[in-house]
């Protein structure tokens, strides 16, 4: 399992980049074998007037092709990275679940925000 993190349209310091990359790490290891990439891209959520300032997307790419995509925003970094990456976690484990039952299942796209 691969694990990218990046900054949209932002710059992410060493310390920070290290820390997602370790939260990541933990979040998704159980899947690894399942797993072929885990893209973290992390920016501003691009509403000024919005609490939720910090937008975290997660792109998973599955072993057999298939793709997770999760987005939060959250008032600060770790909130919008927790938050997304245990909604794609849940989302890659219903999908390996379903397909371990033998049903088919097609790309993965969920919006969230902190106020759920």
């Amino acid at each position: 399992m691969r694990i990218w993190v990046r900054g949209q349209r932002t710059e992410l310091s060493d310390q920070l980049r290290d820390d997602v990359h370790r939260r990541a790490r933990f979040a998704m290891g159980r899947f690894a074998g399942a797993i072929r990439t885990v893209t973290l891209l992390l920016g501003e959520s691009g509403e000024a007037a919005c609490h939720e300032r910090i937008r975290c997307t997660v792109r998973v790419r599955l072993a057999r092709g298939e793709k997770v995509r999760v987005v939060h925003a959250g008032g600060d970094v770790s909130t919008a990275v927790d938050a997304a990456l245990e909604h794609a976690a849940r989302e890659v484990q219903r999908r390996l679940e379903l397909e371990r039952r033998g049903f088919a299942t097609g790309d993965a796209v969920s919006h969230r925000s902190d106020d759920h």
